[in-house]
Parts: C-alpha cells; structure tokens; sequence
C-alpha cells in the first residue's frame, strides 16, 4: 500500500523536476507528456513487483473458486436474457456448470470439488482485468460488463486468500494479493486508470499530450 502511494508521489516529483529543468518555456503538452511518461514508468514497476510476488507461490496450490462462482451467479441471475452478454464470455465458459476445466474431468487429481490450482485462478483473474480495461476503452465501452469483470476478478481475491497452503504459502499470497488489490484500486480505476487506459486497438485512449487536461 504504502510503496504504490510512495511510487505515485515519486512519479509526481520526477515530472515537476523534468519539467522544471524545461524552464518557463515549457508547453502545456510537454507537461502532460512528461506527467504519462512518469506515470507509465510507475506502472510498469508496479507490475513488475506484482509479477515477483506471485512467482513466490507454487501455480499448483489448490485454491477454492466458490466466491468467483458466487460473485458469476449472481450476475447472471441480476441481469435479464438480453444481458447476459455482458457476463465476459471467458467466466460463462469456466464458471458455468458444464465447465470441463473448473467441474469436470480436467480437475487436477486429488483436488475437491469446488478447487482448482492457483494457475487457474490468476489466468482467469487475468483475463477478466483485460475484460474491463478493453469494456471501458475505445467509443463502443460497455461499463455493465467492465464492472462485472472487475466484480468477479475481485471475488478470485478472496478465493485466493483461502487457498488450501502452510503458513509460509498462505503469508506469500496474502502478500501477493493485498498488493494487488490496491495495485489495481490505484493503476487500474479513477483518475489515473483513465489516464493510462488504452484502447481496443492498443492506441493510448488519452493521448499523452492531453494527459493533465
């Protein structure tokens, strides 16, 4: 928590100090390039170190996926037929009864009911961030399904921190997810998950130059 809000304050102080060495001729759209550059370097660390955190935990630990599967049916029963569409189709295919990968014959052995691995879980949790980003990019967004995505990947959190590991396991992905909650609380929502959000297409959605408009 502390090093994300420390990373934001030095990404602020190191665009006032480059902009400053720019002297008073500085543009407006100078400042704002500089402002993303920083931004964006601050991002990257974040995943950086996220990615570090979760390569400390064996990708085989059996974890629970009920709160997903909660969080999945309960917005498949709040929305109406025409909507079901806004359920990212990569958490109808696994979250679904009929899943073979989560339900069926493809469940690790020696894995209960309603477990699969720590691999399975972050790559959809993966997946259903990139859901959001891309439903709240571009100009055909689709704030339903962005909040649904986020809604389910958020629930894998607390799945995550059930998984079944020993003391040593269990302090790694408690680490790996509290860092993650607010690294995306931070990079991925408000202000700057605006700012540093980018389109279907892959283009900056703000472009840099209008960064501080």
């Amino acid at each position: 928590d502390n090093l994300l809000d420390t990373r934001l304050r030095v990404a602020a102080q190191r665009a006032d100090e480059r902009i400053g060495e720019l002297g008073p001729k500085v543009t407006r759209e100078q400042t704002n390039i500089i402002a993303r550059e920083e931004l964006e370097s601050a991002l990257q660390a974040g995943v950086t170190q996220q990615r570090e955190l979760y390569a400390r935990i064996p990708e085989d630990t059996a974890a629970p996926f009920n709160a997903a599967r909660s969080a999945f049916e309960r917005h498949r029963a709040e929305l109406g037929s025409a909507q079901q569409t806004d359920i990212p189709g990569v958490a109808r295919r696994l979250l679904s009864e009929k899943s073979e990968a989560f339900f069926g014959s493809h469940r690790p052995p020696g894995f209960r009911d309603g477990e699969t691995t720590i691999k399975e879980l972050r790559s959809l949790q993966s997946k259903l961030r990139a859901e959001a980003r891309n439903a709240r990019a571009g100009d055909r967004k689709n704030l339903n399904m962005a909040r649904i995505s986020d809604s389910i990947a958020d629930a894998i959190d607390d799945d995550l921190m059930n998984a079944a590991a020993g003391p040593e396991v269990a302090d790694a992905i408690s680490t790996a997810v509290n860092f993650s909650r607010n690294f995306n609380e931070r990079f991925n929502r408000g202000t700057v998950g605006k700012i540093l959000s980018r389109s279907v297409a892959g283009g900056k959605q703000v472009p840099a130059g209008l960064t501080l408009e």
